[in-house]
């Protein structure tokens, strides 16, 4: 299956909920067009993202399977590296 959604990232729904792109975690709908069940586009974590999110306390954001957790580290591609 061909993916829209980039390896080793986090996406973040309309309703809060981070996915990588793993099957079981990103579902077939925004693995195939980048976009949720409701037909919203799915929006890829980047670097100020992830210091915000870690700024609350609540830990490094990770994906709901668990598979991808992000650093607030940029990586040589300026996105977000794995943790």
């Amino acid at each position: 299956m061909t993916t829209t959604l980039a390896d080793n990232a986090l996406f973040i729904g309309d309703n809060g909920r981070l996915c990588c792109n793993a099957l079981q975690c990103a579902g077939s709908t925004a693995l195939a067009t980048g976009r949720d069940l409701s037909g919203q586009a799915v929006m890829r974590l980047d670097v100020a993202a992830v210091r915000e999110w870690m700024s609350y306390g609540i830990g490094a954001p990770r994906c709901e399977c668990g598979r991808v957790t992000l650093s607030q580290v940029a990586g040589p591609d300026g996105w977000p590296a794995v943790k």
